[in-house]
C-alpha cells in the first residue's frame, strides 16, 4: 500500500478548507516550524489506518477526560474526517474514516461503508508504520514488564501479550474481590468451624475453614462430615440426605428428653386470622339476616301469610284449567276465582321473593358457621398444662423464670377465649337452623329477632377475643421454645450433633469454593503457560528481528565503542543491554539521549518493516529532533535509502528543521520527490506549498542541452516543466496564495492565462514566457523537418527563465 495522496478535514490543527496533499513519489519531505500542524498529518495517517494515536491512548493513561474529544479540531466544525487515496498492487481505493458520536467513527473503501480489512488491511501494533518523535523512548523509559509488551508487540506478540494481560486482569480482579456467593461461602463455612473443632472425625475440616481465606478439599470434606454425623447418631446410611435424617432422629430424642413440647405447638396466626376474618363475614351476613327478616314481617303485616301464598300458587299449578278445585275436587275454581288467586299472588310476589332470600342467607350463615368452627376446632391445643409439667419447667429454666409464668398465663387464657368462641358459635348455628322455622310460626316476632341480635352481637367479639389470645399464646410459646432449644444445644452431643449437621447441609458451598479455588488454580496455570509461549517466542524472534534492530542502530552509529548491544527476554520483563568498549552494562540507564532516540528509531523501524505488512510506506515524524548532526546524516544518507532501495517503501519525513529537508532532498535527486513547506498556519489550518527544486531543473536543464540528441530533448522538456513552476512560484510569492486547484494538472495555455492574472507581471513578461513555452510544446517536435535545438537555440530560453526567478525572488 503507498499513498498517492491525502485530505485532513477538521481533524487536530486542520480546520475544513481540506487541502489535497499529494503523496505521489517514492520520497514525500515536508518541514515547517513547530506547532504547524506536521504532527496532526502524522496523527491523522495514524487515525486512518488504527481509530486512535499513539499520543491520545498514552495521554488517557494519565487523564482521559483533558484527553477527550481531542480528535476533532478545537473550533467545532463537521465533518471531521481523513480520507486518502492509495495504490494496492496497481490498483487504487479512497479510504476514510469519520468521526462519530461519542469519538465512535466510521471507515469506507471506495465511498462504501466498510472495515480496511477487505483490502487485506488489519490494524496491529506489528506492522505499524507511523514513528513519532515523542514516542521513540516510551518504552525504553517504561517498567520493564510495560517495556517487554512493547517489545512483543512490535515482534507482533501483541495478541499473546494482550491476552496474557486480560488473564492477569482478570484473575486479579476475581481473587481480590470474589463473586458475591463466594463471600457468603467463606463467612458461612467460616462460622460453622468452632463448632467442628470439638467433633473428633471433623477436627481437619474445622481447621481448613479456619483460615483465612477459608480452605475447603471437595473431596476430603464430605467424607470427614459423613464419618462425624454416622458416629454420633449410629447411622448406617450411606447418602447425605439419609445420614442427616438420621442425625435429625437423634437430635429429636435427645431434646424430648429434656422436654417435649409438641403437645403444645399453636397451629399459628394465619388460622387464627382466618378465624377472624370469618367471623366479621359472618356477622355481616347475620346483619343481612336481621334487616331481610324485619323487611319480611312488614310485608305479611300487610299481605297474606307465605304458607298461604304458597298454598295457591301450588293449587293453580295443579289445575291450571277448568273449575275444579284440586283440594275439594268440587266445581268451585270459577273463572272470577282464579283472577281473585292470581291478584293476590302478584301482590305477594315480593314477600315470597323476601322468604327465598331469607332462605339463602339462612344457608350461607350455616355455611360458614361450619368453616369457622372448623378454624376454631384447628386452634384448640390438644394438651393440657398440668402443675406437673409446670415443676418441670421450673426446674429447667429456673424457679421464677417469667416466661413459664408468661407461657401459664397464656395456656389458660387461650384456652378460655376459644372455649367462649366455641360457645358463641354452636349459639349462632342453633339460632340460624330455627330462625325461619320461629318465623314463620307467629307468635312474638320480637323475641325472634331480639334472640337474633344476641346472637350477632356475641360471635365476633368472641372470635377477635380468641385470635388475640392465640397470638399472645404464640408468641409466649415461640419464648419458651427458643429458652428450651437453648437449653438443649448447650448439651455437649447435641451441639456436635447441630455443628455436623449445619455442615453438612452447607456442602453445596463447599462445592462452590472449590470450584473457586480450581478457577484460580486453572487461570493461574494458564497465565504461566502463555507466559513460557511468549518468551520462547521472543528468544527466537530476538535471533532474527533482533538483529534487524541490532541493524538499523549500528546504521545510525557507525563504528561506536558504546552503544546498543541487544535485548534479553525473561519472565514479564525486558532487559536492554549496552556495551561500553566491550563491558556489558544496562542501555535504559547508560545509553546518551540521542542514543536511546537511535535504539528507539531502530526498533520502531524494525516494527514498520515487518514481513507481510499491508503498508508499503513509512511515516517519520521529526525522527533526527534530538540528534547531533553526526546521527542525523547517518539517518538522512544511510537510513533513508535503506528503506527505499532495500526494504522498498514509500518514504515521508515530516521536520521542524529545513536543512534536513533540503539535504535529503538534495542527497535523492535521482528519486521521484515531493518537498511540501507548511506555512501561513491560521484558524483553518496550515498552508501546504509544493516546494519544486528550481535550481535542480536549472541544472538538469543545463547538463542536457550539451548533450546527445536524446539529452537535449530532456533539457526541453525540462524548460517546459521550469516555466510551469516558475508561474505557480510567481502566483504564490505575488498572490500569497497557492495557485487554485485547478491548475494542478493545467497545460501551459492556462497556466499563461493564469500569469497575466498575477499582480505586478508585466505584458513583456507574457510575451516572453509564451515564447518560451511553444518552444518547449511537444507538440511541434513532431512537425515534418523538426530538428532538435542546440545548445545556443535553449539557452535564451533558459536565460529568460532565470531572470523571472532572480526578479520575483523565488
Amino acid at each position: 500500500m503507498r499513498f498517492l495522496d491525502l485530505t485532513v478535514r477538521n481533524f487536530r490543527g486542520f480546520g475544513p478548507s481540506a487541502e489535497t496533499i499529494k503523496f505521489g513519489g517514492d520520497l514525500i519531505l515536508m518541514f515547517g516550524p513547530n506547532g504547524f500542524g506536521k504532527t496532526s498529518i502524522s496523527e491523522a495517517v495514524e487515525w486512518l489506518f488504527y481509530g486512535v494515536t499513539k499520543r491520545r491512548k498514552r495521554g488517557e493513561q494519565f487523564s482521559r477526560p483533558e484527553y477527550a474529544n481531542s480528535y476533532a479540531n478545537v473550533h467545532g466544525r463537521t465533518p471531521v474526517e481523513v480520507i486518502a487515496t492509495v495504490e494496492i498492487a496497481g490498483t487504487q481505493h479512497v479510504l476514510s474514516r469519520r468521526l462519530g458520536p461519542g469519538e465512535t467513527s466510521v471507515t469506507s473503501v471506495d465511498g462504501v461503508e466498510s472495515s480496511f480489512a477487505v483490502l487485506g488491511h488489519k490494524p496491529i501494533e506489528a506492522v505499524y508504520p507511523v514513528i513519532a518523535q515523542h514516542g521513540l523512548q516510551t518504552f525504553i523509559l517504561s517498567k520493564p514488564k510495560d517495556r517487554r509488551d512493547a517489545i512483543s508487540a512490535a515482534l507482533g506478540l501483541d495478541e499473546l501479550t494482550a491476552f496474557k494481560a486480560s488473564l492477569e486482569g482478570a484473575r486479579s480482579s476475581f481473587q481480590r474481590t470474589p463473586p458475591a456467593n463466594v463471600t457468603s461461602a467463606r463467612k458461612e463455612l467460616s462460622g460453622l468451624a468452632p463448632g467442628l473443632l470439638t467433633v473428633l472425625e471433623a477436627n481437619d475440616v474445622s481447621k481448613r475453614w479456619q483460615k483465612q481465606p477459608v480452605e475447603v478439599d471437595a473431596t476430603r470434606d464430605p467424607e470427614q462430615l459423613l464419618e462425624a454425623a454416622r458416629a454420633l447418631s449410629h447411622s448406617t446410611a450411606e447418602s447425605v440426605e439419609d445420614v442427616l435424617k438420621d442425625l435429625r432422629t437423634t437430635r429429636e430424642r435427645a431434646s424430648k428428653a429434656l422436654f417435649d413440647l409438641e403437645g403444645f405447638s399453636p397451629l399459628g396466626g394465619k388460622t387464627a386470622r382466618l378465624a377472624i376474618a370469618r367471623a366479621v363475614r359472618l356477622e355481616k351476613l347475620l346483619d343481612t339476616l336481621s334487616r331481610g327478616a324485619k323487611n319480611y314481617l312488614e310485608q305479611v303485616a300487610a299481605g297474606y301469610s307465605a304458607a298461604l301464598l304458597d298454598f295457591w300458587i301450588k293449587g293453580i299449578e295443579l289445575a291450571p284449567v277448568g273449575e275444579k278445585c284440586p283440594m275439594c275436587e268440587s266445581q268451585t275454581l270459577r273463572a272470577h276465582h282464579r283472577e281473585e288467586l292470581a291478584a293476590r299472588i302478584k301482590a305477594g310476589a315480593d314477600q315470597i321473593q323476601t322468604r327465598k332470600d331469607l332462605g339463602s342467607v339462612v344457608k350461607s350463615i350455616a355455611a360458614l358457621a361450619s368453616q369457622l368452627e372448623t378454624d376454631l376446632r384447628a386452634l384448640a391445643i390438644p394438651s393440657d398444662f398440668s402443675m406437673v409439667e409446670d415443676e418441670r419447667l421450673r426446674e429447667i429454666l429456673g424457679h421464677g423464670h417469667g416466661a413459664v409464668d408468661a407461657f401459664s398465663v397464656a395456656h389458660a387464657d387461650f384456652r378460655r377465649e376459644l372455649a367462649g368462641a366455641m360457645s358463641a358459635l354452636l349459639s349462632v348455628k342453633k339460632h340460624a337452623s330455627e330462625f325461619l322455622e320461629k318465623l314463620d310460626a307467629g307468635g312474638s316476632f320480637s323475641a325472634v329477632l331480639s334472640a337474633h341480635e344476641i346472637a350477632r352481637n356475641t360471635i365476633r367479639p368472641a372470635a377477635s377475643r380468641s385470635g388475640r389470645s392465640s397470638g399472645s399464646y404464640g408468641a409466649a410459646f415461640d419464648t419458651l421454645d427458643a429458652l428450651i432449644a437453648e437449653k438443649v444445644s448447650s448439651d455437649k452431643e447435641v451441639a456436635k450433633i447441630d455443628a455436623v449437621g449445619k455442615a453438612l447441609r452447607k456442602l453445596d458451598q463447599v462445592d462452590l469454593l472449590a470450584r473457586y479455588a480450581t478457577t484460580l488454580a486453572e487461570s493461574l496455570e494458564l497465565i504461566r503457560s502463555v507466559e513460557k509461549e511468549i518468551q520462547g517466542k521472543h528468544n527466537v524472534l530476538l535471533n532474527t528481528r533482533g538483529q534487524e534492530v541490532k541493524d538499523f542502530y549500528d546504521r545510525l552509529n557507525v563504528g561506536a565503542d558504546v552503544g546498543f548491544s541487544g535485548m534479553e527476554p525473561g519472565n514479564d520483563s525486558m532487559q536492554l543491554h549496552a556495551t561500553s568498549f566491550g563491558r556489558k552494562m544496562s542501555a535504559a540507564a547508560n545509553l546518551s539521549e540521542c542514543q536511546l532516540n537511535c535504539l528507539g528509531l531502530a526498533t520502531y523501524l524494525m516494527r514498520a518493516c515487518s514481513p507481510g505488512t499491508p503498508f508499503g510506506f513509512v511515516l517519520l515524524d521529526d525522527p533526527v529532533q534530538s540528534m547531533d548532526d553526526g546521527h542525523a546524516e547517518s539517518f538522512i544518507a544511510d537510513i533513508v535509502p535503506h528503506l527505499l532501495d532495500d526494504h522498498g517503501k514509500q518514504v515521508i519525513v515530516l521536520s521542524h528543521t529545513q536543512k534536513v529537508i533540503e539535504r535529503l532532498r538534495d542527497l535523492n535527486q535521482h528519486r521521484a520527490t515531493r518537498v511540501y513547506h507548511l506555512d501561513n498556519y491560521e484558524k483553518d489550518g496550515p498552508t501546504l506549498t509544493e516546494q519544486v527544486g528550481l535550481q535542480m531543473l536549472i541544472s538538469e536543464i543545463k547538463g542536457g542541452m550539451v548533450g546527445n540528441e536524446k539529452n537535449r530533448e530532456y533539457a526541453i522538456d525540462r524548460i517546459r516543466v521550469l516555466g510551469e513552476e516558475v508561474i505557480r512560484a510567481i502566483y504564490l510569492k505575488q498572490m500569497r496564495s497557492p495557485a487554485p486547484a485547478k491548475y494542478d494538472r493545467a497545460n501551459p495555455s492556462d497556466l499563461l492565462d493564469l500569469f497575466r492574472t498575477i499582480t505586478g507581471t508585466s505584458q513583456q513578461e507574457y510575451v516572453g514566457l509564451r515564447d518560451t513555452m511553444r518552444f518547449a510544446d511537444p507538440a511541434h517536435h513532431t512537425q515534418v523537418g523538426y530538428a532538435v535545438p542546440v545548445k545556443t537555440n535553449i539557452q535564451p530560453h533558459l536565460d529568460r527563465l532565470g531572470g523571472l526567478i532572480k526578479t520575483y525572488g523565488i
